[in-house]
């Protein structure tokens, strides 16, 4: 398969700032050194109750189909010491989307977001490699 573009999105309302960065620890590992992140920026929950959350954006290029990519990420949330039983108290360690794989997006209503945006435009700003989607 040819590589592509992937875009994801990172979340965590527990230790935020730790995890976050765990979590870019461990993706780099599982991508390669080209991956690039966005800054953080923090967000109050969509859908549940709990503390502000704390997100920024992944983007790499890779041959990984969309099943790979997102058990990829789902390896990665749990290591993050992600689980359903703390995500049904409010806490979430580690919430991984993918947005974009194979040319193809994920997590629609996500693209209109206005952080997500954001932090979509701050990447394709500082890097060239990252295409430019159509918002």
């Amino acid at each position: 398969m040819i590589e592509s573009e992937i875009i994801v999105a990172l979340g965590s309302n527990t230790y935020p700032r730790e995890n976050i960065e765990k979590a870019k620890r461990l993706l780099t590992e599982r991508f390669g050194p080209d991956t690039v992140f966005s800054s953080f920026m923090k967000t109050s929950p969509i859908g549940m109750s709990g503390p502000d959350f704390i997100n920024c954006i992944m983007a790499t290029r890779s041959a990984l189909t969309t099943e790979q990519a997102t058990a990829a990420l789902k390896e990665t949330e749990r290591l993050c010491g992600d689980t359903q039983a703390l995500r049904s108290e409010g806490k979430v360690l580690l919430d991984a989307d993918l947005l974009l794989c194979q040319g193809e997006r994920h997590h629609l209503p996500d693209w209109q977001r206005p952080y997500i945006m954001e932090l979509l435009n701050e990447l394709k700003q500082q890097d060239n490699n990252i295409s430019k989607h159509r918002l």
